[in-house]
């Protein structure tokens, strides 16, 4: 019966490879993230945020969380955000600014209603999302798409628009014109 053993040992090793790969090697890298007290330019180092982990700022509060091939995302003051699977970050609540200069990845933000993803490497934009669950998107450089329903806004430099639960995407307007 050496031709059942070798086959078992074979198929054990087979498992037991596949644990180890699902539990070490296909997550994604962790983002380390600093945490700055408002009025204060010294940063305390929380540590890293994994997949599915929530993390969220109080009143006197900010986060800067370095994502690889990416940038930095800035969590404002009262704001909650959870990291999803394949490069993607939802925003519950509050406000975050994400600055992706010398980007090699593209990056999705989840909001109620919506994805914001990035037409194009790089760039600039910042993402709130108030009580009711509007959401004001401000693109500072860079081109942006909204999607929702299949639906896609492109977003230029130097524009807002807001997504608005129930009822869809606003129309873009230049930063400058009155909203």
């Amino acid at each position: 019966k050496p031709q059942f053993r070798n086959a078992l040992i074979g198929v054990l090793a087979v498992i037991i490879l596949f644990v180890v790969y699902i539990t070490f090697l296909s997550k994604g890298a962790s983002w380390d993230f600093n945490k700055f007290r408002i009025g204060s330019t010294t940063a305390e180092t929380l540590g890293e945020l994994s997949e599915n982990d929530i993390i969220e700022t109080d009143a006197i509060s900010r986060l800067e969380i370095k994502v690889p091939d990416v940038g930095t995302i800035s969590l404002e003051p009262n704001s909650k955000i959870q990291r999803l699977p394949a490069n993607k970050i939802q925003l519950l609540s509050g406000m975050l600014t994400e600055k992706k200069k010398g980007a090699n990845k593209l990056l999705t933000l989840v909001v109620p209603e919506a994805e914001i993803k990035d037409y194009f490497l790089g760039g600039q934009f910042t993402l709130a999302v108030n009580e009711e669950n509007i959401t004001t998107v401000n693109v500072n450089d860079g081109w942006t798409t909204i999607v929702k329903n299949d639906l896609e806004t492109l977003l230029l430099p130097n524009h807002t628009c807001r997504i608005i639960p129930d009822s869809g995407i606003g129309l873009p307007y230049l930063n400058t014109s009155a909203s």
